[in-house]
């Protein structure tokens, strides 16, 4: 199916025909036609430095904690409590001294969900924080229901249009007008985890000859959603993987319905991908995974940049879940000098629109991709990213 430029402007000639004027104003501005006088002295970020985000974990309790028996490190601070007033001023002050710009909050639902309350009654009260913007990182696995062995997020899951709409509807209402709110010219960000795994993006018809929406017809009415409350949302999705060059570049990814796509995390168990010596749970050779990495990146940053799509790559020190119970992946060993080294990489390829990157994590210590300051390492991770910011 050809998703061209004649298709996009069409389904949303569809929409602007059911929506007040007001929705024909934000659909227009979101295709990047002309703009209102008004907002000729929105920030450019094209124009600034690069942007350094990272993905932070306001999950942490005695209860979260106890879910692995031991850590592959431990936290300079100990197991802490993401509530606690000592610990936020902490971390924001680490991130803000090493570079990193803003943190994309992971969020499992609203209120009474831990997370959400962390985030919205104690993060956003902490008195450094003037000193760290923030965006969510929609946990669409958490919020969505999935099916099948490939956990693939359909759109006709009756439940899941309505969470997805609901919950922006107060994400909305409860973030998007808080002035630290991380916005790309005047736009919030959210990022949205696996988007990779959303089936049915464009429309499509099943074996009764009936026609659905897919996720296009529910980004459509979200965007609508969110015009009516004053937003244009800078969606980022989760898609960057391990790919073939010929599905990366076909029409059957959403490009024209995001603004911006990344990669969380390139770990692979894919043996045809990367090398992995020993078993069980085996060790990825580093140097052959970041010479995948550079490729995957340049395939999807050039063909992000033909269909009008922003590209926003990702790095991480290393990867290891294997004491979690249930995971045994194999083990992207872990060091200062491999996020140097992935950095050089992601840095080849930072979109010159929209100069961001991300660092997974800050603390998800589950999966031993945290740069937070640990006994082992101390702040050798910090003090990379502190060199390497300063140079990109």
């Amino acid at each position: 199916m050809q998703y061209s430029a004649l298709r996009r402007l069409s389904f949303q000639g569809v929409v602007i025909l059911l929506l007040s004027a007001m929705l024909v104003m934000s659909i227009l501005i979101h295709l990047n036609l002309p703009q209102a006088e008004e907002d000729s002295e929105q920030k450019d970020i094209s124009s600034d430095g690069l942007l350094v985000g990272a993905y932070y974990y306001p999950w942490w309790s005695g209860t979260k904690w106890d879910l692995a028996d031991e850590y592959a490190s431990e936290s300079q601070i100990g197991e802490y409590n993401s509530r606690d007033v000592q610990v936020i001023d902490q971390h924001i002050a680490w991130a803000k001294d090493c570079g990193i710009d803003f943190l994309a909050m992971s969020w499992w639902g609203l209120t009474p969900y831990w997370e959400d309350v962390t985030l919205r009654s104690h993060f956003l009260n902490s008195a450094q924080i003037n000193d760290m913007e923030f965006c969510i990182l929609y946990e669409s696995t958490g919020r969505l229901s999935s099916t099948g062995e490939d956990a693939h997020i359909f759109e006709d899951t009756p439940e899941n249009e309505e969470i997805l709409l609901n919950d922006f509807d107060y994400l909305a209402d409860a973030y998007f007008d808080h002035p630290q709110y991380f916005k790309v010219n005047d736009r919030p960000v959210v990022i949205l985890y696996v988007t990779r795994c959303f089936a049915n993006w464009g429309r499509w018809k099943d074996d009764k000859d009936n026609w659905h929406p897919g996720w296009e017809g529910i980004f459509a009415k979200l965007r609508a959603n969110m015009a009516t409350k004053g937003y244009d949302l800078y969606l980022v999705g989760d898609m960057v993987y391990w790919q073939e060059e010929e599905d990366i570049s076909s029409n059957l990814l959403p490009f024209w319905l995001l603004d911006a796509v990344t990669g969380y995390n390139m770990h692979t168990s894919d043996e045809g991908k990367v090398k992995i010596a020993g078993s069980s749970p085996g060790i990825i050779d580093t140097e052959d995974f970041l010479r995948g990495v550079d490729n995957q990146y340049g395939m999807w940053k050039d063909t992000a940049d033909k269909e009008g799509c922003n590209f926003v790559p990702g790095v991480m020190p290393g990867f290891n879940d294997s004491f979690y119970p249930g995971r045994n992946n194999p083990i992207i060993p872990r060091s200062p000098e491999f996020l140097a080294d992935f950095w050089q990489i992601a840095a080849k390829h930072i979109d010159s629109d929209v100069k961001m990157l991300m660092i997974t994590s800050f603390n998800e210590w589950f999966e031993d991709t945290q740069i937070e300051p640990a006994h082992e390492y101390g702040l050798a991770y910090l003090d990379v990213i502190t060199t390497c910011s300063q140079n990109s």
